[in-house]
């Protein structure tokens, strides 16, 4: 199974789970065992957060912006292949390898910590007890934080994968971000990334999907820590 295949079946595993879940708790019902691995998974992803530790490193992402018509059929694709020098959250520069940077202003490898947010946790009855845990997490309303489902290893407490819908996006009719991790030298990084919006035109929706796989991780050898 190829990794979009493999995270299209999950986000639908995900909108079917969140329709169909029972355990949403009020804020004075939170579940203990469900604040017990939330927690453990904000500390774990604290300890291992590349921005805590102002970590300086490259990587070279490689996306495909593929534009969407009112049928849902895929009618143009752009791609482009850059190489980012990070500290932290912060671009310090880019080279573009190849393709129009014109296409790609806004591409954003970052998000939202939101295991630092204020949220109501919940978990899905039909948790098979399997190395992977999922998480819920929905705002307040009228907040515009996002909605959402977090994946963690229920061993060893890691981020796995973050799927985050936001309902009320400026500027979108529609918006949604998924993310795939991965670990180097023991630091958590995002090493596949998913935008799918719709965005209002004037005669008709503007609607694209930008997919991005992220390489050749480095970080710099004054940074490098053992596992």
């Amino acid at each position: 199974m190829s990794i979009e295949t493999s995270h299209l079946v999950r986000l639908v595993l995900w909108l079917t789970v969140m329709a169909a879940a029972v355990i949403v708790l009020a804020d004075d019902e939170a579940d203990p065992v469900v604040e017990y691995y939330w927690e453990k998974a904000r500390t774990t992803f604290e300890a291992n957060n590349p921005a805590t530790a102002n970590l300086q490193y490259t990587l070279t992402a490689r996306t495909y912006y593929k534009h969407i018509s009112r049928r849902g059929k895929m009618v143009k694709i752009d791609s482009a292949v850059v190489d980012y020098y990070c500290t932290g959250n912060e671009v310090d520069s880019l080279k573009m390898v190849s393709g129009d940077n014109s296409r790609f202003p806004n591409l954003d490898l970052t998000f939202t910590n939101i295991l630092n947010m204020a949220y109501r946790h919940y978990t899905f009855p039909n948790d098979t007890g399997g190395i992977d845990l999922a998480l819920g997490f929905d705002a307040d309303s009228g907040s515009n934080n996002p909605d959402g489902l977090i994946i963690i290893d229920r061993n060893r407490y890691l981020l796995r994968w973050l799927y985050l819908y936001y309902p009320a996006k400026p500027g979108y009719r529609r918006f949604t971000r998924s993310f795939r991790f991965t670990q180097v030298d023991s630091y958590v990084f995002p090493d596949s990334i998913w935008e799918v919006a719709t965005r209002p035109g004037i005669f008709t929706d503007d609607s694209y999907r930008l997919e991005t796989g992220v390489t050749d991780i480095k970080i710099r050898t004054d940074n490098r820590r053992s596992n």
